[in-house]
């Protein structure tokens, strides 16, 4: 079977953030790798600017879409279902909302798709497809196959991928992870390894959702990895800095670009959102330690908490001056369904529109407790523009240089 297994993106400033992140993409990867032979996987991946061929011959397409790219996801496969093209649904929307996605697929996935994924072939052969497939019980990581991988696809990202864990043993209230992956694991280390080995790239994403939560596995990994002389891009909590041993272990491994979870300056909405074990007045301190060591910071800035009055773009731009975050992006927080925070607005008759489309992190979807949805959308912009600002955009220039050098300084701000 010829099987397209495709990243549907919406045209948006949420597009662009995750063209600018420029890795593959965790779903239509994973499904390639648990694709069982004799099947054939095409990966398209609209992020970065692939299109289905308007006279394909595929015989089953697989859209995986997050929701702001949803609605064009229901487009793409009503349109093609029209065409006698079997369509099935995946992704995050999709899990949370999988009675909405059923109207336009001959079937969805929920959850994790290698669970339910070769049992999906399998009655698609037999004339018997389910329209809603999910696997039971925890997805064992070690089970799991290599991303495919050849000189084509690497060319296409700023820097290739590997798997190293799901989820995260936090629960905070705006975010996907905890209810699409439910618990937190991590690939054998050797395995993850191998595939590093295996790919040839020297500069990778490690894909995980909170990298050092577990210390013992982190150090373990790190380790591990500092033979292989590469560079990598990761994702974890910030209070991990405050272990100087498992920070000096990640650096001497290939550390040089991390994304933190700072959020907001607010301490009480860190609490309320159930983040409370990240405290701001270490931020400072933190970053400095990070730049020490000439790693790079990014971190997404959320607005719009019930904790949120008029002042905190002001304040919020001072707080990024005053620790030298490094990348700072700013975004209006956003209900995303699934979530602890879709469920409270819901609930509470908060939210102003279920338009997928409008969830792209740069427009309000709910009545904020403290200001407008003007105020709200205007504040973030205005801060978007005080924050990237020539001054301001050539001074984090010029810190970056002084840790990375001139290039990729270059590559980050012009």
């Amino acid at each position: 079977m010829r099987i397209a297994a495709i990243k549907v993106c919406q045209e948006s400033g949420f597009k662009s953030y995750k063209a600018y992140q420029a890795s593959p993409p965790q779903g239509i990867f994973s499904l390639a790798a648990a694709t069982p032979k004799p099947h054939q996987v095409t990966i398209l991946d609209e992020t970065i600017g692939d299109a289905l061929p308007e006279e394909h011959q595929f015989d089953l397409l697989v859209l995986f879409a997050s929701t702001p790219d949803i609605s064009r996801a229901y487009s793409l496969a009503d349109s093609q279902r029209a065409l006698g093209v079997p369509v099935v649904l995946a992704g995050l929307h999709v899990s949370a909302l999988p009675e909405e996605a059923q109207l336009h697929a001959d079937a969805v996935m929920v959850g994790e798709a290698e669970q339910a994924w070769p049992q999906l072939l399998a009655d698609l052969a037999q004339g018997a497809l389910k329209p809603r497939n999910q696997g039971q019980g925890s997805l064992d990581l070690a089970t799991l196959n290599p991303w495919p991988m050849d000189a084509r696809l690497s060319k296409r990202y700023g820097c290739w991928g590997v798997l190293v864990g799901r989820g995260c043993r936090h629960s905070c209230s705006y975010c996907t992870v905890r209810p699409f992956f439910k618990r937190e694991a991590f690939r054998p280390v050797d395995q993850v390894v191998a595939e590093i080995r295996a790919s040839g790239c020297q500069s990778l994403e490690l894909h995980c959702d909170n990298l050092c939560a577990d210390r013992d596995y982190a150090l373990s990994l790190f380790r591990a990895l500092t033979p292989l002389n590469i560079h990598w891009v990761g994702e974890a909590t910030l209070d991990f800095v405050e272990d100087e041993e498992l920070l000096a272990a990640a650096v001497a491994s290939g550390l040089w670009y991390l994304l933190i979870g700072l959020e907001t300056v607010s301490q009480e909405a860190l609490k309320g959102a159930g983040k409370n074990f990240i405290k701001v007045d270490r931020a400072k301190a933190l970053i400095e330690r990070l730049h020490s060591y000439n790693v790079i910071v990014d971190s997404c800035l959320l607005f719009g908490f019930d904790q949120h009055d008029g002042g905190i773009f002001e304040r919020t731009l001072a707080f990024v001056d005053e620790i030298k975050l490094d990348v700072p992006q700013p975004n209006i927080l956003t209900p995303f369904p699934g979530t602890k925070l879709y469920n409270q607005l819901d609930r509470q008759g908060r939210l102003l529109t279920r338009d997928w489309q409008r969830y792209d992190c740069s427009q309000g979807v709910f009545q904020p407790a403290q200001m407008s949805v003007q105020e709200l959308e205007q504040g973030v912009a205005w801060l978007n523009d005080e924050l990237w600002s020539a001054k301001r955009t050539l001074g984090r220039f010029g810190r970056v240089v002084s840790m990375q050098g001139f290039s990729v300084a270059t590559s980050l701000f012009l």
